[in-house]
């Protein structure tokens, strides 16, 4: 994407082996998805809500490679690569700004929904009201970039962003202002909701994780835009250096998020399975503790992924048949009322947990 104020630089082969790097680290996020959603039932996996991770791992993979393309870091030789305004409308911004950004305001909404609003309907009686209800706000935020390129499809996608040749006789992915104005404008108002929602919730005890986690990630991410859209506002997008530097930030700090997430758990699964799982039961029974003494109620499960429908909240078959004297081990444990989604723990679970006396001795 260039705006002419800078003397285009055509990407070298330093560069082309350095998008390729980076491609590869980017990619890196698939088996990393995959394994995530393969065993999203076991527990300290599931409670880092895989279906928003799996997500924004796959917006900043796509937003990573696209912007790269975008600025030329391939050049644009090809029927492939020379799709400017495809590389720059679909991939870049909806498919990997509109997606990134607005999971992460979705998870500010989830929080501000049980610490500060507490509307916690679930729709029992209906799957599709319930999904509604809880991602209807994914939906209105993302809306913007899918119905901008869409229109910029249908009016002309050439008038948007097309391909320029320079007085050199160079290929140029070019932007008009306006379109590029709101490619800023719409990532920083996500940016901006994000924010505001985490102030609303400043007062919220920083013991829960994910919450705290949070904080890093808006912190993180916001320094990196406002990185991005100086460098592109300034033009400087026409340097090589400038493009080499961009692309490695944003590939290292925005897959750091990723990786911390899902690394840990993954990680723990493949060579410490119970030991992993022990933390995780600590980890809950201790923030149980916390939610009570804010009167949080049971909503703050949404945290870990669960919800007053989900089967593993309520019970199931194997739930029902267990012994009395499991049931009361685990309500030795942790409160039922806080934590009902341990009464349906696998039994292969509850037996890495069974001959210990409490959660502060499982580790």
């Amino acid at each position: 994407m260039a705006r002419g104020a800078q003397e285009y630089q055509p990407a070298s082969e330093a560069e082309h082996i350095v998008f390729y790097v980076i491609c590869g680290i980017n990619l890196l996020n698939v088996p990393l998805m995959l394994y995530a959603l393969i065993y999203r039932s076991y527990l300290p996996i599931r409670c880092k809500q895989v279906a928003f991770s799996a997500g924004m791992g796959f917006g900043c993979m796509v937003l990573n490679i696209g912007l790269c393309l975008s600025l030329g870091m391939l050049g644009f030789d090809g029927p492939i690569l020379s799709q400017c305004f495809a590389w720059v409308s679909w991939v870049t911004l909806t498919l990997g700004i509109g997606v990134f950004f607005s999971l992460i305001c979705m998870r500010m909404i989830i929080f501000y929904r049980i610490f500060v609003s507490r509307n916690q309907r679930t729709y029992k009686e209906s799957t599709v009201k319930r999904i509604v209800f809880l991602y209807w706000p994914l939906l209105i935020l993302w809306l913007p970039a899918f119905v901008t390129s869409i229109v910029g499809q249908t009016i002309s996608s050439k008038s948007i962003a097309a391909l320029t040749t320079t007085s050199d006789g160079i290929a140029v992915c070019k932007v008009v202002p306006a379109y590029l104005h709101f490619i800023f404008a719409y990532a920083m108002a996500l940016v901006v909701v994000a924010w505001a929602l985490y102030y609303r919730m400043r007062h919220i005890p920083k013991a829960f994780n994910e919450f705290r986690l949070s904080f890093w990630m808006l912190s993180i991410f916001t320094m990196l835009l406002t990185f991005n859209i100086t460098m592109l506002a300034l033009s400087y997008m026409a340097l090589a250096w400038t493009r080499i530097t961009l692309a490695v930030c944003n590939t290292l700090f925005f897959n750091a998020y990723m990786w911390q997430v899902l690394g840990p758990p993954i990680y723990g699964h493949i060579f410490h399975r119970q030991e992993t799982l022990c933390r995780i039961i600590d980890l809950i029974h201790q923030e149980s503790l916390s939610a009570r003494h804010m009167n949080a109620g049971s909503g703050y499960k949404e945290l870990y992924g669960f919800d007053d429908t989900d089967s593993i909240t309520h019970g199931d078959d194997k739930s029902t048949h267990r012994g009395n004297s499991e049931s009361k081990y685990i309500g030795s444990v942790m409160d039922i009322a806080y934590y009902p989604h341990i009464e349906s723990m696998s039994d292969s679970e509850f037996s890495i947990t069974a001959g210990n006396k409490g959660p502060r001795q499982i580790i």
